[in-house]
């Protein structure tokens, strides 16, 4: 039987291999009477099985030293502050059968009024006097039945807006507006003119905290603390202190009796960091 015909059927590429390898280590030339080599005519009957795609998924690359050692801390403080800025809204209302009327009564109480604020203001420093809104409201009488509501009279509002800049001086001011006709008080706040300065104590103290506990970590582990690498936070501008302040007409009285008490209180400023510090290896 010759070597073709051992070879009919199919064949896999390994038994090719093996003929094609025999063949050469017999000092066989492996070619047919055409000149071919035998290898090229034998074809398998099988189907050809291409090589498998596999993709590979790298391992996830370990930490490094430097990523291992890091310190992570936060520090809050806060700062208390005296408010010295104050700003008060005082008005005056009256009443009149008509509009003209109640707008004229209104006109001179309130001249009296800014006269008074400026007079007890006097030296104060930042004093500032200006219109805070005016309006003039019919009054309607009592719902009857079958009838619709009749206009009984008219109301006139008119306020100043007062800002000083010495809180301890409102008092004096409450008192004079009072005694010359203001019959409302609103809107009465404190701030700090020149928040940035607490904030930034706020700060410093915050990252001062932050600093001292991570140089005690740091200590504990037998390690160093080295530089910070990342900072993150801040402080909070104050907002104003308002005070709930409702003057009635009755309270001109108590004016004139004794001086009104006035407390701005304190504000206070928080801050706070978090930083992420580089631990590094003692010498």
């Amino acid at each position: 039987m010759d070597r073709i015909g051992l070879l009919r059927g199919p064949i896999s590429l390994n038994l090719l291999l093996v003929i094609f390898l025999s063949g050469h280590t017999h000092g066989d030339t492996g070619l047919d009477s055409s000149g071919s080599r035998l290898l090229g005519a034998i074809a398998p009957s099988g189907p050809v099985l291409e090589p498998a795609q596999v993709d590979t998924i790298p391992a996830p690359a370990p930490h490094s030293d430097e990523e291992r050692s890091i310190l992570t801390v936060t520090g809050s403080a806060q700062v208390e502050a005296q408010p010295d800025r104050a700003t008060i809204v005082f008005a005056v209302e009256t009443e009149g059968p008509t509009a003209q009327e109640a707008g004229e009564a209104n006109a001179r109480s309130m001249t009296a009024v800014t006269a008074a604020i400026r007079a007890a203001g006097e030296g104060v420093p930042g004093l500032r006097v200006e219109s805070s809104g005016y309006s003039v409201t019919p009054r309607y009488g009592s719902m009857e039945p079958d009838r619709s509501r009749e206009i009984v009279g008219y109301t006139a509002r008119n306020g100043v807006r007062t800002l000083i800049d010495d809180a301890g001086r409102v008092g004096e001011l409450v008192d004079a507006a009072l005694s010359a006709g203001a019959n409302r008080i609103s809107n009465l706040h404190f701030e700090v003119r020149d928040p940035d300065t607490y904030r930034h104590q706020a700060l410093q103290q915050a990252v001062a905290k932050a600093r001292a506990d991570a140089e005690i970590i740091a200590a504990a582990l037998g390690m160093r603390l080295g530089p910070a690498l990342d900072v993150q936070g801040g402080a909070e501008m104050p907002s104003p202190r308002t005070l709930s302040f409702q003057a009635e007409p009755f309270m001109r009285e108590m004016a004139d009796a004794s001086p009104t008490p006035v407390e701005a209180g304190l504000q206070t400023i928080p801050a706070e960091v978090r930083i992420r510090f580089r631990l590094e290896n003692l010498p």
